[in-house]
């Protein structure tokens, strides 16, 4: 793995490497890290793995070990003047029969990830399944589910990491929301140093509530100005369901909305009572049926 940053000089590569806690990030909130560990990943899995770093027009290799009294240690192996933009390169040495798990937990970060990334295995990129959003704003997603997609839970996206939300530890009655994707800026929330999961402080779950009412009113807002574009009626009816029908949790009001400047629950197709109803406005759209469409 290799990232395009800035490199880490000879004496960084030794502090950092051999330090548990070592970190060169924490001046600010722009990168994840700071926890100092998340170099040292590589021992999770091996004894042993190799590191190169391009900085300042200096390509160095290290061979990272772990001594037989536990120990860290970074090795040099050879360092030569390098015109190749700088960064980092993690290599470690992988059984064969592990590679599938690894492409597996890949896919599940590169699926969340704002960023763009070069994979040296072909046809592996179209293998990322990302998102199906119903709604994608800057601080927020709707995914696209239905009552079936009992596996779509909410989830807080930091520093390109996805974090399933627990509500059995929020305060709030917020157990029946489904699908929904809030994009945190690095610190609004707390993370324990495996990253593995959200820590439930009283600012995690202060800023968790807070967002997700935040997000109630603004999908109605969104839902509104995308209904506004719509030239058809069951066209906006089916955005509506799309919310609605979703599983989400979030219900919208037909009577919040409108289309074409009337009451949304006012128009629809007459039943057989001489009533209008969005629900048979729906069907005959998902139908293809646009010529029986009435206004009450």
């Amino acid at each position: 793995m290799r990232d395009f940053g800035v490199g880490l000089s000879e004496k960084e590569i030794e502090d950092t490497y051999v330090s548990l806690g070592e970190s060169t990030k924490r001046g600010s909130n722009d990168d994840i890290g700071t926890f100092g560990i998340g170099c040292k990943a590589g021992f999770a899995y091996s004894d042993s793995f190799n590191v190169t770093s391009w900085n300042g027009g200096i390509c160095s290799v290290y061979t990272a070990q772990k001594m037989s009294d536990g120990k860290l240690d970074m090795i040099p192996i050879t360092s030569y003047e390098s015109d190749e933009p700088s960064g980092i390169e993690v290599s470690v040495a992988v059984e064969e029969w592990r590679t599938d798990s690894f492409r597996q937990k890949i896919q599940r970060f590169c699926k969340w990830a704002d960023a763009e990334f070069d994979f040296n295995e072909e046809d592996f990129e179209e293998s990322v399944d990302k998102p199906d959003w119903i709604i994608k704003e800057d601080g927020y997603g709707l995914l696209k589910t239905n009552r079936y997609s009992y596996d779509v839970n909410c989830g807080v996206v930091m520093g390109n990491i996805y974090y399933p939300i627990d509500f059995e530890q929020l305060d709030d009655d917020l157990g029946s929301i489904r699908g929904v994707v809030i994009f945190a800026k690095i610190g609004d929330v707390n993370i324990p140093p495996d990253r593995e999961k959200l820590e439930y402080t009283e600012k995690t779950i202060d800023y968790i509530s807070y967002r997700l009412e935040e997000i109630k009113d603004s999908l109605k807002k969104n839902l509104q100005s995308s209904i506004d574009k719509c030239k058809y009626f069951p066209q906006a009816v089916m955005l509506v369901e799309d919310v609605n029908g979703s599983n989400s949790g979030f219900h919208i009001d037909y009577k919040d909305l409108t289309f074409k400047r009337k009451a949304f629950h006012k128009l629809g197709i007459l039943n057989q009572h001489g009533y209008g109803t969005v629900d048979c406005t729906c069907m005959l759209y998902r139908a293809g049926c646009y010529s029986r469409m009435k206004k009450e």
